[in-house]
C-alpha cells in the first residue's frame, strides 16, 4: 500500500528546513522520489491487523560528493527527532570517525536553530553533540565509531555517514542487528 499523505508529509517537513548554506532545502526530483518511496510504502502490521507500518527499514544512498548528502541526512535525522511520532526516540549519527559524523550533526543543528518551531521545543548540548526534543523525549546524538561500546542502545534511527569507510562491519552489526527490536519502525 502507498500512503501518499505520509510520503508528502515527510517531503513537506524537509522543505520547511534551512540548509547550512542559508537557503531553504528544496528536494530535487530524485530526492523526492527516494523520500516518497521510503516513507510512503507501507505494509500491514502482522501484530495489529488494519494498522500499517513503513515497508522498508534500510535506506542506502550512494551519491557523489557535494550533492547534498549531509543536508538530506540531517533533515531526515531531524524528521525522526521531531516528527516521526516516536516517544523517547534515539537517533544516532555515526561514521568512521566522530569528526565525520559531526558534519551531519552541524547541519542538523543549523536546521533546528533556524526553525522557530523546532528551536522552541529543542535543547542543543553542543559539547555532547546531542539535540533533545523536549516534547517527545527523543534525542539525536553523535556516537564514536568504536563498536564494543554500543551494545544496549535502542535506536529508532541510525544515520551512517560514509558507510564505505568503516574498517569492518562491527559497528553496523551492533547498531542494526537486534538493536531496533524495541522499536516499532526502526530506520537505518
Amino acid at each position: 500500500m502507498f500512503d501518499r499523505e505520509q510520503a508528502d508529509f515527510v517531503c513537506d517537513y524537509l522543505e520547511c528546513l534551512t540548509c547550512s548554506s542559508g537557503v531553504p532545502l528544496r528536494l530535487i526530483d530524485w530526492q523526492r522520489d527516494m523520500v516518497q518511496s521510503f516513507y510512503g510504502e507501507m505494509t500491514e502490521d502482522e501484530d495489529a491487523p488494519g494498522e500499517y507500518l513503513r515497508k522498508y527499514q534500510y535506506l542506502y544512498l550512494e551519491i557523489p560528493k557535494k550533492n547534498g548528502k549531509s543536508e538530506i541526512s540531517a533533515g531526515l535525522g531531524t524528521y525522526h527527532l521531531f516528527a516521526d511520532g516516536e516517544t523517547n526516540g534515539e537517533i544516532y549519527l555515526v561514521a568512521a570517525d566522530r569528526d565525520n559524523a559531526d558534519i551531519v550533526f552541524a547541519a542538523a543543528t543549523y536546521m533546528v536553530e533556524h526553525s522557530p518551531a523546532l528551536k522552541k521545543r529543542s535543547r542543543i548540548v553542543d559539547s555532547k553533540k546531542t539535540i533533545f526534543d523536549t516534547v517527545s523525549g527523543s534525542k539525536m546524538k553523535v556516537l564514536s565509531s568504536e563498536s564494543y561500546s554500543k551494545h544496549g542502545y535502542k535506536p529508532s534511527c541510525v544515520i551512517f555517514d560514509e558507510l564505505h569507510a568503516q574498517p569492518n562491519r562491527a559497528l553496523w552489526d551492533v547498531m542494526t542487528f537486534g538493536a531496533g527490536d524495541a522499536r516499532r519502525q526502526p530506520v537505518w
